[in-house]
């Protein structure tokens, strides 16, 4: 191989790909969200590992989920109250 085909080669693989226009801004939009979302959630839980174990791990071998996510629920909420309470 000479110094051209291994720049073409080399080039070739490292473009991103980029979306024109309004979809461009959307999509990253999205994915700023989801990811914002994400770690939120794992924060949170987290937190709840290390606040509440009990809780947790009994929502966890029951396999309820409804508990784990009412407990991360409040959790939320009283983080926002919290920072509310700052500003």
């Amino acid at each position: 191989m000479n110094r051209y085909q291994l720049e073409a080669a080399a080039t070739s693989s490292t473009k991103a790909f980029i979306v024109p226009g309004r979809a461009g801004s959307w999509c990253a939009g999205l994915i700023a969200a989801i990811g914002l979302t994400a770690s939120v959630l794992a924060s949170l839980t987290t937190w709840l590992f290390v606040t509440d174990p009990v809780t947790a791990s009994n929502a966890i071998s029951n396999g309820d989920a409804e508990v784990l996510l009412r407990v991360i629920g409040t959790a939320l909420i009283d983080i926002l109250r919290i920072l509310v309470g700052y500003l």
